[in-house]
């Protein structure tokens, strides 16, 4: 009986002679074979120096037996392992990138792209698609069963770089850029390329594409028993998670992948294990198991785009065309690289794409996810019970306690249920301090959460958008806006077509003069939910929205629009906050749970793990007093993870003074139960030094958090400019000449003040204890800051993009709890400061030190230590008013005022200084500055007349009068200029008084009102009260105010002459007599 056919098997023919057409290399195969071989490719190999080819081809053999065909020509070689550089295509002249695909583990060079035995989408799709892209696939031996390869990564690594590097310099295309493509294993290749620092590629690669990147570590378990005894054993120790290879890969990874564009590509089905069978052979067969989760299949990077699709981790990379796939979105990927406007159009791509690119990154913001990420992940087992019944979960708990302590436990709906089924909307509401944020975390990025939900959605795609507000951060973290920029920008990221669905806004020009769109809540919310309307069919959407309560603007409008969006059949939401009326009003009918009466078990697991092991330790031989203590801890918390935390540490803190049991019971006796008063008690109990550290500390993060969005503020620089207030830590910085010792010293004193505020704080601030920069980390940011500071309109981007992923490494103060922001401004903090008289240190005056840290880290950025910062206009004003107002308020004494003028009179000449120790030299000029004579441009660039005459210009009355009287007397022209700029004021206001004080004692010392260089003086001060030339013609009597009109009356009193050249500056012809008639007359008035 004859064998039936065996199914076709791609193999790869090598040295195929140069000029060989296809018709001609029919002819190598014999004459059997050849009726049963089909020619897929035959391009130039990527060792084309002497002209070869190379060809694919698909074969099955008659006999049903899996061998390569025979070939006449012996010189030919032919092999299905398509090892090394394979080419996959003949592109067109010119050539614009190389897209390098490098398999995984276990993996195989075609195979592990092939959708089926005749389809692989990198040579059939991907030419079609960029005829002028070349696409090469690099295949290796990854086997894990009877190899004696010992290659471990590092390894694998270089043997890719060796022969890449080959093939570039052969070629002759070491200039033209690259995409990167990996699955499993050869994702992990390709970022172990960060061992090659200097290797020329890189510096070419444009972007990478992974398909189920082990980057958290791959599940091994099954595979360790496969490999036990074997060399490939080495190689699978690497891939563990908790592997040091794995641990450190991302963050050397990070080195070199700051400018490349990254798409996460990440598997949502569970794999076919491996198991051994009766008869000894390795089948898959074994239990299903999830190979590459979520978490570790993205990199959280700042240009990482993340893409779910409904593959095991085998099937991830074999891409199909149509909507069942995700090619269209992958090629979609590639084309914003290698794809210029002209070539979009010749097949159908929009030629716009561009401006699409700009809408998505002006939605984004820097801060967009950094409050997910500072979120404490959930103490191990703790949490469990959200995805269990319900019902059997109340009945247990009613067995352990009163009925009175279990009347609302009914209120808990089955969270689990409400994943599969078609429900709208699931309130999670808490005590604040609950472990409301800590929950939403753990159920976002739990498997069973996702699983779950796949009853719900079916066969369609899911997606679930998080975004938790942070009512201490900037404007759109706290804001409704923010919410919805977020959650598109995720939607967009997850499927990129959909940007084609965003419509420009109205635009504003910003402060570069870049037009840029202005979005509303009314525009973002029209967007979203027409995004998710238009994938109805294919995508289902679970949003997580956590803190609502933490929002700034109208509750009610804001539950109105997330009433709107969960009516979208394809859409449901969980939310979270706290029992404010307007949520329980809004969502009474909603299934939910009341989070506090759920977590007995849980906070006493987290006791014992963090508290029982110390007093077991400390108090040997009490088992029971010290058992009966943590339960009565328990008990207290009443819900409260952050209570319990608080506690906790403070407990430890006594512990370690040696204090009895009974002390301890009679400690958390008398510690209140309420949030705030446990932070006025934890701070009551610190040491005088300890407790001005801390209030001082305390006052300075609450001055900086109230003006995060004016001072343009991020997470990242609060330890900088906390470090930097210190004088001795600014003296001895500001000592140094190099980059490398300046940043040696500030990690340094970084580390000292976060020490400080860890031990001093009673635990209501925290820093980060990850403080420090790799050398190399220098040179780098040297090499960038020259490129980014040219492009003004990037520049808080990029700011904010290299102080979160690399200055980050100075330390992070944060509170512990939204609570404690809270506290700080609420009247129990201001009775504490009080009673403790902080404002009798001169020198810790808190809005002094946070003024001068802020601008002492704002100088040394600008001084070139790290990178080059835009400070706005607004900022420096600001600046000055806080400056005027503690000098007037009597806050700060006149020598203090004077230290702080001086840091802002250094930041305001920084823009040529050098190094930190250069003496100021030249500065801004205002613009109005620019319509005036050139004299008086010279004036604005002398340091000491631009010290005084910016204060002046700025109102900034206070400071200037005194600095006004302390350094006078003043030359001629240097009153005149000072005049010039009391009368054109900012901000068209007079301040009656003081402005006036200061004309006065100008006129007094001798300032000219009829100088030349002040042909503006007069109708700058009229004009701030009239709008047309008529109405100050006409009317200008009635239209002038009376401070205006005061100022007016002392200038002609001072010798002001309406007939002098300088008062008589238009140049209107026949209006010229009849206005200075009209101004003579007015003038004639004023003296009456």
């Amino acid at each position: 009986m004859a064998s039936s056919p065996a199914t076709p098997w791609t193999y790869r023919v090598q040295h195929v002679p140069p000029g060989t057409t296809a018709e001609q290399f029919e002819n190598v195969f014999d004459k059997g074979d050849y009726s049963i071989c089909k020619i897929r490719t035959l391009v130039p190999s990527a060792d084309e120096t002497d002209g070869t080819l190379v060809a694919t081809i698909l074969y099955a053999c008659k006999d049903g037996k899996k061998r390569p065909p025979h070939l006449k020509d012996e010189t030919l070689r032919v092999d299905a392992e398509f090892h090394g550089l394979t080419a996959l295509n003949r592109p067109e002249e010119p050539i614009e990138a190389d897209i390098v695909a490098v398999t995984g583990l276990a993996g195989h060079a075609f195979g592990s792209w092939a959708s089926s035995h005749d389809v692989m989408w990198l040579r059939d799709f991907l030419p079609k698609d960029f005829p002028n892209v070349a696409v090469y696939t690099y295949g290796y031996d990854s086997t894990l069963q009877q190899s004696h390869s010992r290659s471990i990564l590092a390894d694998h690594a270089d043997a890719f770089v060796q022969r890449f590097s080959a093939m570039r310099r052969k070629k002759s295309s070491a200039d033209r850029p690259c995409i990167f493509i990996g699955h499993s294993l050869g994702c992990l290749i390709i970022e172990k390329l960060s061992d090659h620092k200097e290797w020329e590629p890189l510096s070419q690669l444009s972007a990478a594409i992974f398909f189920g990147a082990p980057n958290g570590g791959l599940e091994t378990k099954t595979l360790e028993s496969l490999v036990d005894g074997q060399p490939s054993a080495d190689l699978v120790d690497q891939l563990k998670p908790d592997s040091p290879t794995i641990r450190d890969l991302k963050k050397d990874f990070l080195k070199v992948a700051r400018d490349i564009k990254i798409l996460s590509i990440y598997e949502l089905k569970e794999s076919k294990t491996v198991v051994k069978n009766s008869d000894g052979k390795w089948t898959r067969d074994g239990p299903l198991q999830m190979m590459v989760n979520y978490q570790s299949a993205i990199l959280n990077f700042p240009d990482e785009t993340s893409l779910p699709y409904d593959r095991d981790h085998s099937g991830i990379a074999k891409l199909e065309r149509g909507e069942t796939g995700i090619y269209p979105s992958v090629s979609d990927f590639i084309s914003r690289f290698v794809v210029d406007d002209n070539v979009k159009s010749s097949f159908g791509l929009r030629p716009n794409k561009v401006s699409q690119d700009t809408l998505v990154d002006q939605l984004c913001f820097p801060e967009m996810d950094h409050r997910q990420g500072e979120i404490t992940d959930a103490h191990r087992n703790t949490f469990q019970w959200i995805f269990k019944d319900s019902t059997s979960l109340l009945s247990r708990k009613q067995n352990q306690h009163s009925k009175n302590d279990i009347s609302d436990r009914s209120e808990w709906y089955d969270f689990g249920k409400w994943l599969r089924e078609d429900s709208e909307i699931y309130w999670i509401s808490g005590k604040a301090g609950s472990g409301k944020s800590t929950l939403m975390r753990f159920i976002g990025e739990d498997s069973r959460t996702r699983s779950a939900l796949k009853s719900w959605t079916g066969s369609r795609k899911l997606l679930m958008p998080a975004f938790f507000f942070w009512n201490p951060g900037v404007a759109l973290q706290r804001e409704f806006q923010g919410l919805l920029r977020s959650v598109i920008v995720q939607i967009v990221k997850f499927n990129l077509k959909l940007k084609e669905l965003l419509r420009a806004p109205a635009t504003k020009l910003s402060t570069s003069g870049v037009t840029i769109p202005s979005w509303t809540e009314d525009q973002l919310l029209s967007t979203l939910k027409r995004m998710i309307q238009h994938e109805a069919e294919s995508t289902c959407f679970c949003l997580f929205i956590d803190g609502l309560d933490e929002a700034d603007g109208d509750y009610h409008s804001f539950v109105d629009m997330l009433l709107l969006l969960a009516g979208c059949p394809n859409c449901k939401l969980c939310i979270s906050s706290r029992p404010l009326e307007v949520f329980k009003q809004t969502f009474r009918q909603a299934p939910q749970l009341r989070l506090q009466d759920l977590t007995l078990s849980d906070i006493k697991a987290v006791i014992d793990d963090k508290l029982f092991p110390r007093l077991e330790l400390a108090y040997p031989g009490e088992e029971r007093v010290v058992h009966e203590l943590c339960l009565a801890l328990g008990d207290r918390a009443e819900g409260v993870f952050l209570w319990v935390s608080l506690m906790i540490r403070h407990l430890t803190q006594t512990i370690q003074q040696r204090c009895s049991l009974e002390d301890l019971r009679q400690e958390l006796n008398r510690t209140p139960s309420d949030i705030e008063e446990l932070y006025t008690h934890m701070l009551g109990r610190l040491s005088p030094a300890d407790m001005e550290s801390a209030l001082l500390y305390l006052q300075c993060m609450g001055f900086w958090q109230r003006h995060i969005d004016t001072l343009c503020l991020t997470d990242c620089d609060n330890l900088l400019m906390m470090t930097l207030a210190n004088d001795d830590n600014w003296q001895k910085i500001s000592n140094c000449d190099n980059t490398s010792d300046i940043y040696a010293r500030l990690i340094h004193s970084c580390k000292m003040v976060g020490l400080c505020i860890n031990r001093q704080c009673a635990g209501i601030l925290e820093v980060d204890e990850d403080i420090g920069l790799e050398a190399d980390h220098l040179s780098w940011i040297d090499k960038q800051r020259e490129r980014y500071r040219k492009n003004a309109s990037n520049s808080r981007v990029w700011c904010a993009y290299l102080k979160r992923h690399h200055m980050s490494h100075t330390g992070n103060i944060k509170f512990i709890h939204k609570t404690a922001f809270d506290y700080i401004i609420d009247d129990a903090f201001k009775s504490l400061l009080n009673k403790k008289s902080m404002h009798q240190y001169a020198t810790h005056i808190p809005e002094a030190y946070t003024l001068s840290g802020y601008m002492r880290a704002r100088r040394a950025c600008l001084a070139d230590l790290f990178w080059k910062t835009w400070i706005s206009n607004e900022i420096f004003v600001f600046l000055g008013k806080e400056l005027d107002r503690l000098a007037r308020e009597g806050i700060i004494d006149r020598d203090a005022a004077s230290v702080l003028m001086t840091e802002l009179d250094w930041l305001l000449h920084l823009p040529k200084l050098e190094t930190l120790s250069t003496p100021p030299s030249e500065s801004h000029l205002p613009k109005k500055a620019v319509y005036s004579d050139p004299r008086l441009q010279d004036l604005w660039r002398n340091p000491a007349h631009h010290f005084l005459g910016w204060y002046i210009f700025h109102s900034f009355d206070y400071l200037a009068m005194t600095q006004l009287q302390n350094l006078s007397p003043f030359k001629a022209e240097e009153l005149n200029f000072f005049l010039w700029c009391a009368v054109n004021r900012q901000h068209d206001r007079c301040d009656s008084e003081s402005i006036l004080e200061i004309v006065r004692f100008l006129l007094e010392k001798g300032a000219n009102p009829n100088a030349l260089f002040l042909p503006m003086l007069m109708y700058s001060t009229m004009s701030k009260c009239t709008s047309t030339l008529g109405s100050f013609c006409g009317n200008l009597l009635h239209s002038i105010d009376e401070a205006s009109l005061s100022l007016l009356r002392i200038l002609v009193d001072a010798g002001g002459d309406v007939n002098t050249s300088c008062w008589i500056f238009l140049t209107y012809g026949p209006l010229k007599k009849d206005i200075s008639r009209e101004l003579g007359s007015f003038l004639k008035h004023l003296r009456l």
